[in-house]
């Protein structure tokens, strides 16, 4: 990376650690659904490190806490449901989403 050239990746340490953190609160979400169906069907759950945070009304709510309260780091925000439905995300946007820009010398 001389001269200020820069490369794309689309995966760092941070990603792979963010990733790691996401799946860790969908595993624990897993491992609470039937509770969280029985008590608050059709809410929004935010879950950080494996606990259960908070139960909110829509995602917006769920978000606005989340960040107020941690920051902008990984949290999950899942809306409680029976059946869920995969989200569809075309291959090329999630690509984009998770491309990260590295250069040198670092952007200000």
């Amino acid at each position: 990376m001389e001269g200020g050239k820069c490369y794309v990746s689309s995966t760092t340490p941070a990603y792979d650690q963010d990733m790691e953190a996401l799946l860790r609160n969908l595993e624990a979400y897993n491992g609470m659904k039937a509770e969280l169906l029985q008590k608050y069907k059709g809410k929004v759950a935010l879950i950080k490190d494996g606990k259960l945070v908070g139960v909110y009304d829509n995602y917006a709510q769920a978000y606005e806490d989340g960040v107020r309260r941690f920051g902008l780091v990984p949290f999950l925000i899942k809306r409680i449901e029976e059946d869920e439905k995969p989200a569809d995300i075309p291959a090329y946007v999630y690509g984009l989403l998770a491309a990260r820009a590295l250069c040198s010398p670092p952007l200000t």
